[in-house]
């Protein structure tokens, strides 16, 4: 990675198109011994899965547990 060759992006360009939530998860995701393969892809997939993480709370929200 070179910034002269472009391919760097900063964390504020990120923060413009994307949730701070889904960056960290799309950081997390990846083995700390392995480099990050960062692409646009890997983005979308994280904000994926955070919508549906989301949305299985939501659901579970109006659950009553049985005692």
């Amino acid at each position: 990675m070179a910034k002269s060759v472009g391919n760097v992006v900063a964390i504020h360009e990120l923060l413009e198109k994307y949730r701070g939530e889904a960056i960290r998860l799309a950081l997390l995701s990846a083995h700390y011994r392995q480099p990050l393969d960062w692409s646009n892809e890997t983005i979308l997939q994280a904000w994926r899965r955070l919508d549906n993480l989301y949305d299985f709370l939501d659901s579970i929200e109006n659950v009553k547990a049985k005692i």
